[in-house]
């Protein structure tokens, strides 16, 4: 996230649902500024070797790549380096 709306969020229904089923499905993480910046773009990782990639994360414009092992893995690694920075 990059607002820190969590409270918001808690209250969520699809939060809600997830949370129902498993403690530990859903964890939220607000984005520091900084990383805010540098990362002008949205992703999502699906089974290791898909993505959803948006190069401009102020349009819903995307694309989406199956079997793509070797850019999920560096999209992976983004992702962790953004959410070990992130306050939970």
């Amino acid at each position: 996230m990059e607002e820190d709306a969590n409270l918001m969020l808690v209250f969520h229904p699809l939060i809600l649902v997830l949370s129902s089923i498993r403690d530990d499905a859903v964890s939220i993480g607000t984005v520091p500024e900084e990383y805010q910046k540098n990362y002008p773009y949205h992703f999502t990782v699906m089974d290791d070797d898909s993505y959803r990639y948006e190069a401009d994360k102020k349009s819903a414009a995307a694309i989406a790549v199956f079997g793509d092992t070797d850019m999920a893995v560096r999209l992976n690694d983004i992702f962790n380096v953004i959410w070990d920075n992130s306050k939970t």
